[in-house]
């Protein structure tokens, strides 16, 4: 919610990798929240930027999702966990555009 109040987000095309996906969160002015900013605990980033890349992976290899948000995500310094998501299907059968 404040990510949208402040308009701090990051965008990218999927499928991401896990880099990629670091990098968009390293660019977020709310980094400091998430790296120890008054004496917290840091995150791990590293369990997010995979948490972001896996949905990406999601959205991009399956031509059923036509949407999904996950919101929120919750990171500590032992992980991430999406706490809620909403995947939409298409509402028709979509055939696979593999080769």
């Amino acid at each position: 919610m404040q990510a949208e109040l402040y308009r701090d987000v990051a965008l990218a095309l999927a499928p991401i990798g896990v880099g990629e996906a670091r990098r968009l969160v390293e660019s977020l002015a709310g980094l400091p929240l998430l790296t120890g900013f008054r004496g917290r605990s840091a995150v791990d980033l590293d369990a997010v930027a995979e948490s972001v890349a896996a949905v990406s992976r999601l959205i991009a290899q399956d031509a059923g999702v036509v949407e999904c948000e996950v919101n929120p995500r919750r990171a500590g310094p032992d992980g991430a966990i999406a706490v809620d998501a909403l995947v939409l299907a298409a509402s028709t059968p979509v055939k696979d555009a593999t080769p």
